[in-house]
Parts: structure tokens; sequence; C-alpha cells
């Protein structure tokens, strides 16, 4: 993961957000970086022959990549705030679009979505830890203590290295580098408040519940070797609209399967627009 340079800025709620986008002309797709990390998650789909042909456009949240760090982190720094600054950029492309979240950002997509449907004609999701209340997580997630370092403000050097290097089946891949300093770079505000959201009982109402009732298509895509989420809990849930009525998984690839194996990913993508 690196960091790209900003096709433009634009501002949403009072935040100044820095905008990627790909020069193709046919679907819209919108893609949602997860916790502590940016836009540059998705370089190996914006530089890709699926760049070339659809739209694609990605975006720094508050605290990431080439955004600033939020004037209001109580109010920002939650799945609430995340999701309502999602929700207002969807209605701002003046275009259906099709969804891609990985990580937190399928769960910004999914708090996005519960809210307004109208302007999008599909869910493209990794790393979904799908759970309706908190009491869920320790069945929707792995035992990977690891996955605590997501959610602790302040980290080291090594610290960022670890939880890096662990969402990947390559332990020698070369964006684990990037993924690191995508962690450096963050505001480490954003940990400590998405902590205190899933502290909110709130937080996880209703996301499995939507799913359920969902009339749009959801791909539900999972590396093979994902060390955080739990795939035997994700089939075990039912999502009538489930593309091919199954979960997508990508060989040799860990929680980042958009870095570590892009080519199959971009295919799927490819082909779930082209459904």
């Amino acid at each position: 993961m690196q960091l790209l340079q900003p096709s433009y800025y634009k501002a949403f709620a009072g935040h100044n957000l820095a905008f990627y986008e790909s020069a193709g002309k046919s679907e819209t797709v919108l893609m949602v970086h997860g916790n502590s990390s940016n836009a540059g998650n998705f370089i190996n789909q914006l530089t890709s022959e699926l760049g070339k042909k659809h739209h694609l456009v990605a975006f720094d949240f508050p605290g990431c990549g080439n955004s600033p760090f939020s004037s209001e982190p109580e109010k920002t720094y939650s799945f609430f705030g995340l999701a309502q600054l999602l929700s207002e950029i969807i209605v701002s492309l003046n275009s259906p679009c099709w969804l891609v979240g990985h990580s937190l950002g399928s769960n910004a997509v999914l708090y996005a979505a519960m809210k307004n449907t109208a302007h999008i004609r599909g869910f493209f999701l990794s790393g979904l830890l799908l759970v309706d209340k908190a009491e869920e997580l320790g069945q929707a997630a792995l035992p990977n203590p690891i996955m605590g370092l997501f959610f602790q403000e302040n980290l080291t050097k090594l610290e960022r290295k670890t939880l890096a290097k662990a969402g990947f089946f390559n332990p020698d891949h070369e964006a684990i580098a990037s993924v690191s300093e995508g962690l450096a770079i963050t505001d480490p505000l954003l940990r400590s408040g998405i902590a205190a959201s899933i502290g909110n009982p709130q937080s996880f109402i209703g996301h499995k519940q939507f799913l359920l009732s969902n009339q749009l298509p959801v791909a539900l895509v999972e590396g093979s070797h994902d060390p955080f989420i739990s795939r035997e809990y994700l089939e075990k849930q039912k999502i009538p609209t489930l593309w091919q009525n199954k979960i997508q998984v990508i060989g040799n690839a860990g929680h980042y399967p958009h870095l570590e194996n892009p080519g199959v990913l971009n295919t799927l993508l490819e082909q779930f627009i082209g459904q």
C-alpha cells in the first residue's frame, strides 16, 4: 500500500477529503478502505485494466492517508461518523454506484446502506465482521490477539509491523511495509474512537438483519488465510442475495486479498459488476 497522489480534494461535513479516481467511464465503483488504512490499499484496482474500463473512485477517511486529521475526533471517529460521511459521498457521485468495502470499510458501507440504498447498485465486501451486536464478535472474529492492535490508540514501530505482517499470507510481501506506514500516518484517535464505538451497544445493531432483507446483490470475498475473520461463521449467515450463493475465497491471501492476489479479486469484481 502506498500513498497515491490525490485526483482532487472535496469537502464533506467540514472535512477536506482526498479522492482518487481511475480513467474508466463505464460503471461507477466507490471503494472504501479499512481501519488505519487509506486509498493506497486499492492501487492494484485503480491502476488496473479494471480501472481503465470502470470509473473507480476511492478516498481517504479523515485522519487517514492524505486527508487531514479531524478537528472533532469524538464526532468523526466512530462507526456512525464515518458512515455519515460515506452516505454524503455516495449521494455526491450523482450516479448509482457499486460499493467495494474492506474490513472496517465494509461495516461503514453497511451502515450507509441501512440509511439509504437509493444510489447503490450492489455490495462487494471483504474482511467483514458481520454482526448485529457486540456479543457476536467472539464468533465473527478468529481468536487472534494481534487484532486488538487495530483498536489501540498508540502503536510502536514494532506493533505496526507486527499488525501489518499478520494480515498477509506471504510474510515477505512487498506491501507489508506500506501497510505499516499507513498505520503510522493515521490519526491515533481514529483507532481509539472505533474502539469506543465497539463499546456502544447500538453500534452493531442491524447488519445481519439488513442483509437478510436487502434486495441488492451482495458479494462476500475472503482471503483463504485471513487471520482475523471466521469464514465458518460467515458461511452460516443467511444472505438471500449472496452472489453465487457462496463466499468467494481468494487463495494465497490473508486479510488484504486486494493487495496479495489482486488479479483474482479484480476478475471477481468485474464478473460481479457484469452479472
